[in-house]
């Protein structure tokens, strides 16, 4: 159980980390334009993995033998996958607020 409350702790920091890039960036009015958007959420999500990553390999996971480049490569391309996800759900919630009837 404590291995389950470290992740979530874990996950918790990467997202608070994610959302402060995120919410910092759109606080710049250059960063408001569609294609700078994406930019804005991948940094975001890029700083969340390595919060993420550094956090679960010093308190939740048990010591691997790997090298840490490799621990990382692997942890960044299952990270990845999600982070198409962001990007569809992020430019889809732009397109639904941006409708007359959330004006």
């Amino acid at each position: 159980m404590l291995s389950f409350g470290r992740y979530i702790l874990s996950a918790g920091l990467a997202s608070l980390a994610d959302f402060a890039v995120v919410q910092s960036l759109l606080l710049i009015d250059i960063f408001h334009n569609q294609a700078l958007f994406g930019a804005t959420v991948v940094l975001g999500a890029l700083v969340g993995m390595n919060v993420n990553f550094w956090v679960s390999r010093n308190f939740v996971f048990k010591p691997d033998e790997r090298r840490t480049r490799d621990q990382m490569r692997s942890f960044f391309l299952v990270s990845l996958t999600t982070l198409v996800l962001r990007l569809i759900v992020a430019y889809s919630l732009v397109w639904l607020l941006s409708l007359p009837l959330f004006a």
